[in-house]
């Protein structure tokens, strides 16, 4: 039980931590936090519907389409209607967006450069492996949640 409780503080704590770095990474860029939360969604699939991304950052479908008008009027993304469903808006990064997003992978890239240099260099591998094997036990846990 101590460390289920030492886990949950600790990934409370993380969670904090990791929020503050990426709104003072957010902050050197023409980009909103929730915006780059969207970005970051967007990036990997290339495109995504509104409902996904919405679904993805736990908020309504009302605000994502603030947050995705807000990166349209930046030139960042644009919207098209679904060939296969009508009803459906596709959200994909701009040539604008792929270099903003770009730009944001190299900072973050570098910022966490930044905090390995605090890090002792022999426990990386099992940090590595033990954040791998967390992030799996978190994706069987939420699958398994969807099913029900």
């Amino acid at each position: 039980m101590e460390n289920v409780e030492k886990l949950t503080d600790s990934i409370f704590s993380l969670r904090q931590k990791c929020m503050a770095k990426d709104r003072l990474l957010v902050s050197n860029f023409p980009i909103s936090y929730a915006e780059y939360n969207c970005i970051t969604l967007i990036m990997p699939e290339k495109d995504i519907t509104v409902k996904r991304i919405a679904k993805k950052m736990d908020i309504t479908s009302g605000g994502v389409t603030r947050i995705i008008t807000s990166l349209e009027k930046k030139g960042f993304i644009q919207r098209d209607i679904s060939p296969n469903d009508r009803r459906e808006i596709i959200v994909t990064l701009t040539e604008e967006g792929q270099k903003i997003a770009a730009n944001v992978r190299k900072a973050s890239i570098k910022i966490h450069e930044e905090i390995m240099d605090n890090f002792q260099f022999q426990k990386m591998d099992c940090v590595l492996e033990g954040i791998d094997e967390l992030v799996e036990a978190l994706d069987k846990w939420l699958k398994s949640r969807d099913e029900e």
